[in-house]
């Protein structure tokens, strides 16, 4: 399944996923026991998919860390006086 997979990336990964699904479907109809792999490989892959989005979404940064409130129009309007006005460092 991984040649089918470039990468590994959650992209081609649900292409997998329909393809099988889409030729599970078919087989169903023709071959119960071709529908039943299909079916295991879809769990497979669906399984591995989901662990790489755990990873992934593990790596992204928590959302609400340090946030505080931003300045308003007021403070942007004197923040260029006041910088004029302060001595250089």
């Amino acid at each position: 399944m991984d040649r089918d997979r470039p990468g590994g990336r959650g992209g081609p990964t649900l292409s997998v996923i329909t393809g099988l699904a889409d030729g599970g479907s078919y087989a169903a109809r023709k071959n119960p026991e071709r529908a039943t792999q299909a079916l295991e490989a879809i769990g497979d892959t669906s399984r591995e998919a989901l662990g790489e989005l755990r990873t992934l979404l593990g790596m992204v940064p928590d959302a609400t860390a340090d946030l505080a409130p931003q300045p308003g129009l007021a403070a942007a309007r004197a923040g260029p006086a006041a910088t004029r006005s302060s001595p250089p460092p």
